[in-house]
């Protein structure tokens, strides 16, 4: 083993993997290998787990701006040894530079060749200038072993073809490298997407939850499916007609979630988090809006996207209709209604969108489903324990109940 422009030998832990950490994220990314001496001879590290959290704790006292988003520590073997590697991906927020020394020249460096070199203050003054324009979705991923079978198959079926050329015009890769957005669409992508269906708006019970992995495409299908097995419906007959009505609009539901999935500032930690509740369901995800716009600006169409070459995707596979018609299309469909309530922080995104049905509409959609009810069944659709009561006992007079048991052991039967 040799070094060379993106990679570098150290044979213990020392401060002096800043430097080189420093060096990678200012210019093209690279690994630095602790337990390798600068001849290339794998030494080994005599634990793994000590030497990880030291080296953790250096780059995050010691490099500025933070680059815990993009660099990663790992532990492995070489030649049957241990060693611990650290891949460090080209910043978005350069200049990169030492927390002692300061933004100063002394304290930037940039990688030629195997050495790591303080800029001069020319090549200081030209990055100062330059804008940070390069995102998160254009930076070199940390990680190239990356597979596409659910994306290609996607793009398949809409007859669209995704090899290195098509990769390559749609920014998935840079100079053969894989970016951040292939990442997004691969199929190690583990970024997760949290849902859960809970009984209360307290969250003090689960009745069902999953976590969604892999390429965002593969996510949008699985929050999907979760969202359509709990979207509650009604049936009501109008004349010689039925009439069928869901608690949400699958529309607003599926911008919503298109909205989560491609505007979330995936440079942030967290994930996003789909809550559905009795009366009603909420998304939160990573990342508020562009400073210049408002909410009032989203609602008529007017916004930006942080992730342009993931919004192109969706675009170009029919997820998308047209730039900026999501936040419009979700409003649309509660014409007349409740209307959906956005919230936005430095760090968060935030929507919830009421349940079109009633507490009448879920008491007869429960009704008509089960044979027999508790009062746990009551509360699971929204009402108190005292109000599921109430509901029970005029239910009961009506006779449209009869009682069974008693106790907790107390069920009632729909007649």
């Amino acid at each position: 083993m040799q070094e060379d422009p993106h990679t570098e030998f150290k044979e213990k832990v020392s401060e002096r993997i800043a430097r080189a950490a420093v060096a990678f994220s200012n210019t093209e990314g690279g690994t630095i290998y602790v337990g390798i001496t600068d001849e290339g001879e794998v030494v080994g590290v005599a634990d793994t787990d000590d030497v990880s959290i030291r080296c953790a704790q250096i780059l995050n006292d010691n490099v500025r701006p933070d680059i815990t988003m993009t660099s990663s520590i790992i532990q492995t073997k070489i030649g049957g040894k241990d060693i611990v590697r650290i891949d460090v991906s080209e910043g978005p927020e350069k200049p990169y530079y030492l927390r002692e020394k300061g933004l100063k020249a002394e304290g930037v460096y940039i990688r030629r060749g195997t050495t790591n070199l303080p800029v001069s203050e020319e090549t200081l003054k030209v990055m100062l200038h330059r804008p940070r324009s390069r995102s998160y979705e254009s930076t070199i991923s940390l990680r190239q072993d990356l597979t596409f079978d659910f994306t290609r198959t996607v793009f398949s079926k809409n007859g669209l073809e995704l090899g290195p050329e098509q990769m390559k015009a749609l920014n998935m890769t840079d100079n053969g490298r894989f970016t951040n957005l292939a990442f997004m669409l691969s199929d190690q992508f583990d970024v997760p997407v949290k849902a859960a269906l809970f009984q209360d708006e307290f969250k003090d019970s689960f009745l069902d939850r999953a976590e969604f992995n892999g390429s965002v495409l593969e996510q949008f299908d699985g929050i999907m499916r979760f969202i359509t097995g709990h979207n509650t419906k009604r049936s009501v007959i109008e004349g010689i007609d039925r009439k069928d009505t869901t608690a949400y609009p699958i529309i607003a539901v599926r911008e919503a979630v298109l909205n989560a999935l491609v505007h979330r500032d995936y440079s942030m930690q967290g994930t996003i988090l789909i809550s559905m509740y009795p009366d009603k369901q909420t998304i939160s995800s990573p990342g508020g809006l562009n400073e210049i716009y408002s909410i009032e600006d989203l609602k008529t169409g007017i916004s930006s996207t942080r992730n342009p070459g993931l919004a192109n995707i969706f675009y170009r596979l029919g997820y998308i209709e047209a730039y900026g018609t999501g936040i419009p299309r979700i409003m649309k469909q509660y014409l007349h209604k409740a209307e959906p309530t956005i919230k936005i922080s430095d760090a968060l995104f935030f929507i919830t969108l009421p349940s079109m049905l009633s507490g009448s509409d879920r008491l007869e959609n429960l009704l008509s489903e089960k044979g027999c009810i508790t009062r746990s069944d009551l509360e699971g659709i929204g009402y108190s324990r005292a109000s599921a009561v109430q509901e029970l006992n005029s239910l009961l007079e009506q006779g449209r109940l009869e009682k069974i048991g008693g106790g907790r052991s107390t069920r009632y039967r729909v007649l």
